[in-house]
Order: C-alpha cells, then structure tokens, then sequence
C-alpha cells in the first residue's frame, strides 16, 4: 500500500476533526487596555491588536472550536460564561476552551468574595489548566469558587486546582435555576484537586456538591468526577444533596471514580469522602479514601454515607481504610419520610482499620467496616474486610433482603464481633470467612455460624502481610476456590477474571511466598490526619494522587503468581 496516500488520508481525517474556522485567542492579566484578543502582547489602545486584558469582556468574540489562552499571572476578576456576557455556546463536537499556562502559573481568583469566581450558565465550555481561587486575604469569600448552572450540557473542568485557601463557601458546585427547574447535565470534572473549603463551625463547605431538583426531568444527570483528590473541606469531598423533607430530585447517573479522598487536618470539621442522599444511578469505584473521623456535624464519621432515598448504588473496587464507619447504609437520622436506600451492591472492596476515634477533640464513633441499617436489597459480595476497632460487618435488625456473599472478615474489637446479625432471617449468607485477631471469629447474633451459613468458614485467611495492609491470598489458604461464581461479581479489584470457584475477598491472585512471622495479628488502631498535601504544579500533585492507590496494588506484585 502507498504509504503517502496513507498518510494523506489520515491527515485528511485530522483535517475534518478539526472546526474550519477555530482560532485562538490571548489573554493577559498584565495587560492595561483590552486589546482584539488575536496576539500575546499588550494592545497599545482599546481594540487594538493585543491580549484581553478582561476574560469576560472578550467573550462574546469567541465562536464554537475556539481557545482563549490565558498567560501566566493571576487575574482578580471573575469569569463570567452566560447570556449577559455575551458568551456564546459551544457544540458536541466543537466546545469552547479556556486554557491557563498551567496551576500554580495562571490564577483566577475573582474580585467578588460573594460571587463565585467562575460562573458557567452556556453548553460545552472546557476550563482547564490553571488555578481557582475566590480573592485574597483572609475574609470568608461566600460565593466559592467555582459553579456551573442552568439548563446546560457538555461543561468540562479538567487539569485544575480548586483552592479555597481556608474560606471558601465550596470548591466546585454544580446548582440549578428557576425554581430549581435548570439543572447542568453532562458535566465532567478530570484530574482536579479540589482543596480548603474549610470554615469550621459554619455553613458546608464541600468540595464538590451536586444540587438537588424540583422534578426529576430537570435533574442534574450523568456528571462523571474522575481522578480528582479532595481534601480539606468543611462537609465532604462529594456531596449528592438531598432534602430532609424528601422533597426535590436528586442527582441522577453520577460517576465517581479513581479518586483520592482525606482528611487533612486534626479538626473535626471534615465529614465524609462521600455523601449521597436520595441520589440514584450512583457508582464510586476504584477510588482510594481514609480518615475521616465522627465530628459534631456526622457522629458517625463515615468514609462513605448512602442514606435518605438513594437507589441503584454500587460501590466497588474501593481501597476504605481509617474512618470511623467506612461505609455506612442507612435512612438518616433527619430523614423525615418513612424510606431508606435500596438496591445497594458493595462489591470487591479493600476496607480496614475502621476506629473508634474521633477527629480532633470529638468523641468516637462505633468503629465498624460496614454497617447496613435501614436498607433493603444490599449486596454484600467479595469485600475483604480487616481489622475494625468495631464490627467487621454489622447488618442491624432493620435491614430486609441482605445478601452476605464471597467476603474475607477478619478481626474486630475486643468486645465486639468479626460480624454482627441482627436479624439472622433477613440475611442470605453463602461462601464466607470470618477469622479474628489471633483466633476463630465470632458473630454476634448466632450461636453457630453454621447454622446461618453452611458454607461459611472460620479459619485463617493466611494473608501475605495483614499489618502490612496486603491481603492477597497466601498458596494454601482455605480461602482460595472457595467461593461460588456469580454473574455479579465477574472480576477482582484488579481486573483478574473470576473462575467457577472464586476465592474469597477482593482479591483473585495468589502469592506463592508464605508470610512472615509477626508477634501480634491484632489490627485496628488509628490512622493518623494525613500530611503534606500536594501542591504545586499539576503534575506533581496528580503523581502523588492518582499514584496513591496505584502503588498500594502495585508495590506487591513481585510477590505474587497468578494462578
């Protein structure tokens, strides 16, 4: 074949991708005058050739296709994407950017503490790489930093730094309009960190918040948040709000994924990682989230919180270590209709070191892995489960249609139990492992574990370094084969395809080298507020982010053959 008219197709292909007429345009806080936009340096008068020196006055210049380029430098004004600015739409195929020198190089931080720094009401707009913030000084700055509004599609952020420099009233909110009757949909929110939302003993301050709607075809739907990390904010990483009053619509299809929630600081401020009430269609996978802690405002300091009326949930192939519940499903203590999650599947997740410590000077919580309350069709399936100061596993008396299968618990609190069943008759269990701290495990509830589940077992999982947080299976350990094929659960948390007889827990491969001796097996304890938050330009703190979780999986594979 030609190899010329090879390429000249392709090229060709490229060609049509691209809109005919996109141009780009410049931008320069530096700048003194408003120059056309069509060159990087100054305008020597108004409208001449030269930079923008206003973002938002500029605009209304740009077509579907187009990139506004911002210098490097910070630029105290807002911008401003709607209709009384002039701002156009962008299209599907041809969105509108703004694109910075990069964070920590182009900061937009406003010059309106009571309005958000950037506003986006128009379709297919893409802001991207540059830091956010909402004014200088140290004055609370009620408006945060950014929202996106309206009855539109196609918003992307992407490659930012949302910094509220410890004031901000919220990192990134996604709201709605006219009687909460236009609501954004599509939203995409990429390799963002989203950082110090934090006022203690106010108002939240989430990192990221999804409103609720006056009827579900105004909703705020199918917003996907993928690789972001998120710490330091008064309420949660991710709120899906929902009404106590059970009014309302909230956030429908919401994709959470490869993510990275803390706690940063010794307060008790930070809630949850994530919090979803009355949201459906919710899935959080293959995100890595720990410490958060019982505060006066969440007593149970739960990591993840499904509650008020939420439907179609699944969690999976999380990595849940350090919170004062690390999933908790439940209707809520201020939930005021007579409803509860249903539908729930929690499946293929690495969860220890639940604590019964709070954050800061706060009292404890109860310290379990997972506890299941008001809640009906919860699939518990291949959860490897360790170390709880609490229960490993509690499903309480209120709970109806629970199925307890394929899942690894190991270890508890001294007075408490690796599982704990309420209501043994409302519970289905099949095919799995409980063992304790330095013995068999116990279950409060049942005398015999057998009688609930005859294919349970009690026995020493045999894991490569239960202290050292690696719970691959050792060669010889009862729990390999030992579980039984479902269409629910298809692989492991690394991808490896399940067989007819899957092992049990998270975790499908094998490592052929035997653990070493250790003078305690007893878990639980601590984990101490995390430190050294990334900053910095992007690529630093996205290699230490999305890195986290990467290198807990990775660092063990030389010890390990897949069978």
């Amino acid at each position: 074949m030609n190899l010329l008219k090879v390429g000249g197709c392709l090229m060709a292909g490229l060609l049509l991708t691209q809109p005919v007429n996109a141009a780009t345009y410049y931008a320069d806080a530096a700048c003194a005058v408003q120059g056309d936009g069509t060159s990087t340096d100054c305008a020597s008068g108004t409208g001449e050739a030269g930079a923008f020196a206003l973002i938002t006055e500029g605009l209304a210049e740009l077509e579907p296709g187009d990139v506004l380029q911002l210098a490097a430098g910070t630029y105290d004004q807002r911008i401003v994407i709607q209709v009384d600015t002039n701002a156009p739409e962008g299209t599907e195929d041809d969105p509108i950017v703004i694109r910075g020198a990069g964070t920590g190089q182009t900061i937009v931080r406003g010059d309106n503490l009571d309005e958000p720094t950037v506003l986006i009401d128009r379709s297919y707009w893409t802001l991207e790489e540059l830091t956010v913030q909402n004014g200088e000084g140290d004055e609370l700055a009620e408006g945060g930093c950014i929202k996106v509004r309206d009855q539109i599609s196609g918003v992307v952020l992407r490659k930012l730094v949302v910094d509220g420099q410890g004031k901000s009233g919220g990192g990134i909110k996604l709201s709605c309009l006219f009687d909460f009757t236009a609501c954004p949909q599509g939203t995409l929110i990429e390799d963002v960190l989203s950082h110090d939302h934090l006022r203690p003993d106010r108002e939240d301050a989430h990192c990221v918040s999804l409103n609720w709607a006056s009827r579900e075809e105004y909703g705020i739907a199918d917003t996907v948040i993928r690789r972001m990390t998120a710490w330091g904010c008064s309420g949660d990483g991710v709120q899906i709000i929902g009404r106590d009053d059970g009014q309302g619509v909230s956030a429908i299809n919401t994709l959470i994924e490869d993510s990275t929630f803390y706690r940063k600081y010794d307060i008790a401020d930070e809630e949850n990682a994530i919090d979803v009430k009355s949201a459906r269609g919710v899935t959080i996978r293959g995100n890595t989230m720990h410490g958060f802690r019982p505060t006066p405002t969440s007593s149970t300091g739960t990591v993840i919180m499904v509650h008020y009326a939420s439907r179609d949930v699944v969690i999976e192939n999380n990595i849940i270590y350090g919170g004062g519940q690390n999933i908790r499903v439940a209707k809520g203590a201020v939930y005021e209709p007579d409803d509860h999650p249903q539908n729930v599947i929690i499946r293929n997740n690495i969860i220890y070191n639940a604590t019964k410590v709070g954050a800061g000077n706060h009292q404890g919580g109860i310290g379990n892995g997972i506890t299941i309350a008001e809640a009906t069709n919860v699939k518990l399936l291949h959860n490897t489960v360790v170390d709880s100061e609490g229960t490993g596993i509690e499903i309480n008396q209120s709970a109806t249609d629970v199925l307890l299968q394929g899942n690894l618990v190991v270890g508890s609190g001294a007075d408490d139990h690796e599982l704990s069943l309420s209501n043994s008759g409302n519970v289905t269990a099949s095919h799995n492992l409980i063992w304790g701290n330095d013995g068999p495990g116990t279950v409060k509830g049942v005398a015999d574990l057998s009688s609930v589940c005859p294919t349970c077992l009690n026995a020493d999982p045999i894991f490569v370094d239960r202290e050292g947080h690696d719970f691959h299976l050792v060669a010889g350990s009862p729990a390999i084969d030992a579980g039984e094929s479902m269409d629910e659960v298809v692989t492991d948390q690394e991808g490896t395809v399940r067989d007819e007889t899957p092992n049990l827990g998270a975790l499908e491969s094998v490592s052929s080298v035997p653990p070493e001796p250790v003078t305690s097996s007893k878990g639980g304890g601590c984990i101490a507020a995390h430190s050294g938050a990334p900053t910095g330009h992007l690529p630093v703190w996205m290699l230490t982010a999305s890195a986290f979780a990467w290198l807990i999986r990775r660092r063990r594979r030389p010890l390990r053959a897949r069978r």
